[in-house]
Order: C-alpha cells, then sequence, then structure tokens
C-alpha cells in the first residue's frame, strides 16, 4: 500500500508541475472552456433524450430505446478508444530500474488508467439520462443500481481489453487487422440482412440490468475481473520481454528503382513509399487506414437509422477517401526527423521534397477513395455523389491543411524504436484540434444547405477542385514556410521525449 502511495504522490507532484510550466495555464483554460462546452451538451443530451431524439418508435420508452442501441454504441466507442487512449506501458518504463513489484506497478497503472478521459466522458450523458428516466421515471431503486453497474462494468471491461490489445499488437498485428475486419463484416452483414441480433442481445442484456437481475450482472462482472487479471499479466511478460532486434543486415543491392531518368520529385515519392512499408509504425498507419476505410465507413453506411444527419455524411466522406491523409499527414517531415539533417546536406530542393510530399497526400486520397468505393455502390448509393465530392475536398483541402501543420511540426519520431502498435510521440495539442478546420467547412455547409443538396456539394467539390487547381502554388507556399523553419525543425527534431 505504501508503494500505490509514493505513485500517486509522485503523479500528483508531477501534475502540478506541468501547470506551472509556461503557456500551459493558457492550454488548461481552452481545455477547460471545451469541458465545459461539452459537459453542458451531452449533459442536455442525456436529460432531455426524449425531446432530442424524436424518432424514437411509437410505444418504446426511452430506456427500452437505450438499451437496444447501447451495445452498438459501446462497439463505436471501443474503436475511438482504441486509437485514441495510452497503454499503460509507456507510463511504467521510467520506473523499472526502481525496486518495485513489476506485479505491483502494473496492478497500479490498470486500476490508475481508468481516471481517463475516455471513462469520464460516457457518464456526462449516462448520469443525466439515469437520474430522469430511472431515479426520477418509477423503475426500482435496486433495477437502476444494477444498470448503472453494468455500464461501469462495460466500460472497464472496454479499457482493460484496450489496454490488452495494445500490448499484443505490438508483435502480431496481422492477427488483430484480421480478426477486426471479420467482426466488422458480420456486423454489416446484420444490419443489411435486417437481422438485428446485435440489437437484440443488447435489448435483453440491458433490460435484464434494468429489472435488477444480479445474474446477467455477475457474469459481466466476471468477465471484467477476467479480462483485467490476463491484461495485467500479459503487460507484465510484455515488460520482460527485450525488444525486437531490427532484423539481419540486408544485402546492399543497386537501387533499380532509383534513377536521374525518374527525376527527382518522384525518387522522393518512392523513397518515402519504401519507408512507409519497411518501418513499423507508419506501416501501422497505413494498414489501420484500410481497416477504418473498410470497417469502419462500412458501419456507417449499414446502418442508416442511426447514421443519418448531414453532419454525420460529412464525417463519412471525409474519413472514407481523406483517413490516410489525415493520420499519416500530420507528421509529414517527421518521418524524417531521425535523419532530417542528411535532407538539409543533401543537394535536395526544397521545392521538390515539399511537392512529393503533397503528391503522396493527394495520391492517397485518390487510392482510399478507389478502396471504398465499392461499399458505398453496395450499402448506400445514395451517397456516391458524396464520395466523389469529398475525394476533391480531401485532395484539394485536406492534403494543404495537413502540409500546413506538417511544416510547423518540431517534435522527434523514431521510427526505428517505435515498435508499439499506436503510440502518440510527436503529437501535440494541435494535432488534436487541427481536426476542427478540416471537418467543420463541410459539415456546417451540408448542414445550411441540406435542402439544396446539390448546391452544397457543388460547392465543397468546388473548393477542392480550385485548391486542387493551385497545387503548384501551395507547394511554393509551403516551400517558404520549409525554408523558414527548417532550422527550428531540425533543433526539434534532435531533441528525444519519453
Amino acid at each position: 500500500m505504501a508503494v500505490y502511495r509514493h505513485l500517486l504522490a509522485h503523479h500528483w507532484k508531477s501534475f502540478t508541475r506541468s501547470l506551472s510550466r509556461r503557456n500551459r495555464w493558457l492550454t488548461v483554460l481552452a481545455g477547460g472552456m471545451v469541458m465545459l462546452y461539452v459537459t453542458v451538451l451531452l449533459g442536455g443530451m442525456g436529460f432531455f433524450f426524449k425531446e432530442v431524439f424524436r424518432g424514437t418508435p411509437a410505444g418504446i420508452d426511452s430506456v427500452s430505446f437505450l438499451n437496444q442501441h447501447l451495445i452498438e454504441v459501446l462497439l463505436g466507442m471501443f474503436s475511438m478508444r482504441f486509437f485514441l487512449q495510452q497503454g499503460p506501458r509507456m507510463k511504467i518504463r521510467p520506473y523499472l530500474h526502481l525496486p518495485i513489484p513489476r506485479k505491483s506497478l502494473v496492478r497500479f497503472y490498470q486500476l490508475f488508467s481508468l481516471l481517463s478521459f475516455h471513462n469520464v466522458i460516457p457518464y456526462l450523458f449516462v448520469l443525466p439520462f439515469w437520474l430522469r428516466y430511472f431515479i426520477a421515471g418509477g423503475y426500482e431503486l435496486r433495477g437502476s443500481l444494477t444498470w448503472l453497474a453494468g455500464f461501469t462494468l462495460f466500460l472497464f471491461l472496454s479499457h482493460f481489453a484496450i489496454n490488452l490489445l495494445r500490448t499484443v499488437l505490438s508483435r502480431n498485428s496481422l492477427h488483430f487487422l484480421i480478426a477486426i475486419s471479420a467482426m466488422a463484416s458480420l456486423l454489416v452483414i446484420d444490419q443489411v440482412i435486417q437481422t438485428h441480433f446485435v440489437s437484440l442481445m443488447s435489448f435483453v442484456l440491458f433490460g435484464q440490468l434494468a429489472a435488477g437481475n444480479l445474474y446477467f450482472l455477475g457474469l459481466i462482472a466476471a468477465c471484467t475481473v477476467s479480462i483485467f487479471l490476463y491484461s495485467s499479466a500479459v503487460i507484465r511478460q510484455n515488460l520482460r520481454s527485450t525488444p525486437e532486434a531490427n532484423g539481419s543486415p540486408r544485402v546492399l543491392r543497386r537501387a533499380i528503382f532509383f534513377g536521374p531518368k525518374r527525376g527527382q520529385v518522384m525518387n522522393l515519392i518512392m523513397l518515402e513509399l519504401r519507408m512507409i512499408w519497411r518501418n513499423k509504425r507508419p506501416k501501422h498507419y497505413f494498414l489501420l487506414s484500410v481497416v477504418f476505410a473498410l470497417a469502419y465507413i462500412s458501419l456507417m453506411l449499414a446502418d442508416t437509422d442511426m447514421f443519418q444527419s448531414e453532419a454525420i455524411n460529412a464525417v463519412i466522406g471525409l474519413f472514407a477517401s481523406g483517413t490516410f491523409a489525415l493520420n499519416y499527414g500530420q507528421l509529414m517531415f517527421a518521418w524524417e526527423s531521425i535523419y532530417f539533417d542528411g535532407f538539409l546536406a543533401r543537394s535536395i530542393r526544397p521545392e521538390e521534397m515539399v511537392l512529393a510530399k503533397l503528391m503522396i497526400l493527394q495520391g492517397s486520397c485518390l487510392l482510399f477513395f478507389l478502396i471504398s468505393l465499392p461499399l458505398f455502390i453496395w450499402l448506400n448509393p445514395d451517397l456516391l455523389l458524396l464520395h466523389v465530392t469529398f475525394l476533391f475536398y480531401n485532395a484539394g483541402v485536406t492534403s494543404v491543411l495537413m502540409l500546413a501543420l506538417a511544416v510547423r511540426n518540431q517534435h522527434r519520431v523514431d521510427i526505428a524504436r517505435s515498435g508499439s502498435f499506436f503510440n502518440y510521440e510527436g503529437f501535440s495539442l494541435s494535432h488534436w484540434l487541427w481536426i476542427v478546420p478540416t471537418v467543420l467547412p463541410p459539415a456546417i455547409t451540408l448542414f445550411l444547405l441540406q435542402n439544396i443538396r446539390w448546391t452544397a456539394l457543388l460547392f465543397i467539390g468546388g473548393v477542392g477542385v480550385a485548391s486542387l487547381v493551385f497545387s503548384r502554388k501551395w507547394s511554393e507556399y509551403f516551400t517558404q514556410q520549409l525554408l523558414s523553419r527548417k532550422y527550428q525543425m531540425a533543433m526539434g527534431f534532435r531533441k528525444y521525449e519519453d
């Protein structure tokens, strides 16, 4: 117990010191305002659920309607948490040299990590809903508490499951990609053939919890404890294992793919494509983008009852063809942070380097447009025109916005040692907030002009085409930005960050 007390004291001291740094209070204030807005928004949606969701079928009360879709919501939250939630191993590593049992370290960080943003946000909606429709809605106290406890255990279960996945996937990502694709395919088939097995299972499970059935609550609790114990054992074993070797040295071969006849821009494009495929972290960005485009977009296209607003359509169009540009493009220059000084010393013209990166982002939009095109034709052909519109928007606007963020990045990314499945080395708050100016303009346009949808799509696509026409001007502009910032970027890339 003394070990846990000292660890808590150390984390509190680290937290207070981080707030005292210069400009940290401004970040905390901005984050507090965003959190207040999210609290009011989700709390209002939970308390006024019946008034907000007027599309509830006749004869079904609000609790039954939420119970019917709660597992689908939790699965969606699980996929979002997988991409955003950090695993505990990165936080344990600084303490491994101390005489503290690793079992105690793992257990502490498994439980301490429960106090995360992802586990707090759902209660902003659930607690107001629970107070109005359970406590004040005539449900028995036992059933109300059982339902809330079951929801809490589901959050804990998903939290420990993600910690387990993130630990295992650093060594075995292919199996996960196959499994998640198969699961998403089953969910899509469930929606397409109208069996609604997931909705029925959710309705029965949470309906029994609302009725005060302790057997179902005990079953969920047993699953949660089992996942906690198993994930703790896997994390502890992973801490003992040595990092993977870089592999046997490769025999030098003739660089048949590179040559002066191809031009410097094409050589730089091919060099970056080989860097993506040969290194674990950028390759994971590509593979996850494929899974996201195929699996997650399929679920959103298939479930037309839940996803039918214009704002959601904008998100679908943005991520269907722009998912790789949104993820990979933010660190466009940071991928070369280890040898960025070498790029500055070599006879590579900066404008050719910028143009090559812009062409990679624009080409990725076309590639993922073609990958997700059969899904739109099969599942929701009404959104096919929107898919084409956002191809031009992503190629013309999203790629430019990502490049604008990339030339301002000064955080080092070591792809040689970044072996975890999905870490956030090189990211800062601006990388998370940059999605707002990317997705908000088309979402607002589609919402305001939803009655004249053709005009909205023509405007969004026209902006993308206009930006594509000026691609050469954009490359010249970002070349000037790179020239003015290259020494600051190089200085930041030399710093190691734990």
